[in-house]
């Protein structure tokens, strides 16, 4: 299962009875928001309205709210459990495109592999974006500083194996990519299975959406709008967490006044990269240290960094690096 660009792809079968084509399937914090806008914008692909769905990871469960589930364990305001509002996600897709949809708890949720399999089929395409691991996990929890709902003040409690970073499948565990991947694969085709590296994507975007697009068998030559997206910022204030925060003050006054306001801000890239600016403006980006970067890297995750060197065929050597990712 090459990571690097290859030939064209027959073309994906466009959607039938509502149900997509090919699916991103993660991880989290590897550039999926970027992905799912430059697939957005092709002309011959759909896009699920809803990013992150995570049907096939949440099918059947009644969610717990924020009161009930102190750890924000299960914490997905926009998730669809049902089948049939699954499906209606895809009803406005026009005949002969190409549709999908992007959920990165698919990559570590054990059940996904299986209830993709049983609803989509074997042949659907799905598409991953690695990040070196201690990296990933490190822009997750500035997120949720940013967000105001981290799950420590230090990262270093990411080490402490009895802590709610390894409780949490969104924390550790889902950079334990190698294991990820293995469950797909023992479940659907090598052919089927596209994976891709988060420097791919912010070294040569424009050519890594090429190699995307032939994949999904759609033109390769369109030039989607790269820039990154869903950057974590740490707010320098509490306060400003609250407001500015994913389910901060502001977008839940918003939210609750205004829903049908809310719901076209949420979906306008303009509304979006405001709000993006205004809180890089606000916040300021720290950086992991080498050394904490090394440990995390060799301690908790290089075990399962060699197996992943072998099942993409492409050597990893650069995330044991110290030295902070370029890009």
């Amino acid at each position: 299962m090459s990571s690097h660009p290859s030939s064209a792809s027959p073309p994906a079968p466009a959607s039938t009875d509502h149900c997509p084509s090919f699916l991103v399937i993660g991880a989290g914090k590897s550039g999926t928001t970027s992905v799912w806008r430059a697939l957005d914008q092709h002309p011959e692909v759909f896009m699920s309205p809803v990013k992150e769905p995570n049907f096939f990871a949440l099918k059947g469960e009644d969610l717990a709210p924020d009161a009930d589930d102190p750890e924000r364990m299960h914490h997905y305001p926009d998730a669809v459990t049902t089948w049939a509002d699954y499906q209606a996600l895809f009803d406005e897709a026009p005949d002969g495109t190409v549709t999908g949809e992007a959920s990165p708890m698919y990559l570590y949720d054990e059940r996904a592999p299986d209830n993709i399999a049983h609803h989509l089929g074997t042949d659907v395409r799905l598409v991953a974006f690695l990040r070196q691991p201690a990296e990933r996990l490190f822009s997750r929890w500035q997120h949720l500083v940013a967000e105001g709902y981290p799950p420590s003040d230090q990262f270093r409690d990411a080490l402490d194996r009895s802590s709610i970073w390894w409780r949490r499948p969104d924390l550790v565990p889902e950079g334990f990519y190698g294991a990820h991947l293995q469950r797909y694969l023992d479940r659907f085709p090598r052919s089927q299975i596209k994976v891709f590296l988060f420097e791919d994507l912010a070294c040569r975007p424009q050519e890594t959406m090429a190699a995307l697009y032939r994949f999904l068998g759609v033109d390769p030559a369109f030039r989607p709008d790269t820039t990154p997206r869903n950057s974590s910022h740490r707010l320098q204030h509490p306060a400003l967490a609250w407001l500015l925060g994913r389910h901060g003050g502001l977008k839940a006054a918003l939210a609750a006044a205004l829903p049908e306001v809310w719901s076209r801000l949420r979906q306008s890239p303009t509304a979006q990269r405001l709000l993006a600016t205004v809180r890089r403006r606000l916040g300021h980006k720290k950086s992991l240290s080498g050394d904490l970067r090394r440990r995390i890297t060799h301690e908790v995750y290089g075990d399962d960094l060699r197996h992943l060197d072998t099942l993409l065929d492409r050597s990893l050597d650069h995330w044991f690096s110290p030295d902070a990712e370029t890009g």
